[in-house]
Order: C-alpha cells, then sequence, then structure tokens
C-alpha cells in the first residue's frame, strides 16, 4: 500500500476485521479507507478496526473513523475499534469524543464478544 500504513484484512463469520499498521494522515487516509470499504460486503453483521498497531493519526485518520461510521450505520453494519488507552491515537481519539459514538475496546476478542468498551471503565 504506502510506506506509511499497512492495512490487513480478514474475516471471523460475517465481520470483517482491518488491522492498520503504521501512520494515517491527509497523505494515506484515502486509500487506507478505500481498501477497508471495498472489503465490506452487504451482508456482513460488523466491522471491526484494529488500531492497536497504529502509531499516530492526525485529522485524517478522525474524519476516516467517522466516515466509515456513517457508511456502516447506512446499511445496519456494527462498528467497533480496538485501541489502547495508552496509545497517541487513542489520546487523539478521545479529545474529539470518538468513544462516545463508536464502541472502543482494548482487545479484539472483547470487540468480538461485545464485552466492556473503554468508555465504560
Amino acid at each position: 500500500m504506502t510506506e506509511l500504513a499497512n492495512v490487513s484484512l480478514e474475516r471471523a463469520g460475517d465481520t470483517v476485521i482491518a488491522g492498520v499498521v503504521g501512520e494515517i494522515d491527509f497523505s494515506v487516509a484515502d486509500d487506507v479507507a478505500r481498501r477497508i470499504i471495498e472489503s465490506i460486503e452487504n451482508e456482513d453483521a460488523a466491522l471491526i478496526l484494529d488500531l492497536t498497531r497504529l502509531s499516530y493519526t492526525d485529522s485524517a485518520g478522525i474524519n476516516l473513523v467517522f466516515d466509515l461510521a456513517a457508511r456502516l450505520r447506512e446499511h445496519r453494519q456494527m462498528f467497533k475499534i480496538v485501541l489502547p488507552v495508552d496509545s497517541q491515537p487513542w489520546r487523539t481519539f478521545s479529545i474529539v469524543g470518538v468513544d462516545g459514538e463508536i464502541p472502543i475496546f482494548e482487545t479484539i476478542e472483547q470487540a468480538k464478544t461485545g464485552g466492556e468498551t473503554e468508555a465504560e471503565r
């Protein structure tokens, strides 16, 4: 993909798990979004966005997340994010209130099973 961000995609039943490694900024956000959107089928129930290996994001990453949320909401598909609370992206997301709009979990297993979100802790 690019030198800043790599996207991995896998399926767990009717759930797409998209992992982003590296950094998301304006130069890669559109490519990242396109790869993720192209992986989601109408029959899918959910998208889990794994950002555990994301080292940096700016407003482009925040816009990407809100755009994905809106798109998935239109199709009645769930959207969950996995993100460590001690990371730079977590601080950025919490400042703008992403955790109030989209469930954020500490692990993929919690996201899959619907465990406690970071906002509920």
